[in-house]
């Protein structure tokens, strides 16, 4: 899953749980990988150039929905990729959020969840 190879949250002082997925690659490519993670998940990422190649970005709005989506799929080793920052204030973001990690994480020996298989 891309996601756990070179996808992050960042935290930048413009903006705080914002997803990227660092793909450098031709704007064609990004956007084939962008209509994939859509059709997948239903979030839309947005290609931006970086040095000459482009990487997605997700909104800090969309990311606890699209890792809501993710989270059944990721291995529990990689539990820093799907967690998030929050500031004091609550929102529908953040509900969706929390409800979110009582979603379990996957488990090498959890032979359900791989038959659940991981999205290709």
């Amino acid at each position: 899953m891309f996601w756990m190879d070179d996808g992050n949250v960042g935290k930048t002082t413009s903006a705080v749980n914002k997803g990227i997925l660092n793909l450098y690659r031709p704007l064609e490519e990004a956007l084939l990988v962008r209509d994939w993670i859509y059709s997948l998940t239903n979030v839309e990422a947005r290609p931006y150039e970086d040095r000459g190649s482009f990487r997605l970005r997700i909104p800090s709005s969309l990311m606890p929905g699209f890792l809501a989506r993710i989270r059944p799929y990721v291995h529990y080793s990689m539990e820093y990729k799907v967690t998030l920052m929050f500031s004091h204030y609550n929102t529908k973001s953040k509900r969706e959020y929390e409800a979110s990690l009582n979603i379990p994480l996957v488990d090498e020996g959890d032979k359900a969840a791989r038959e659940r298989g991981i999205p290709a």
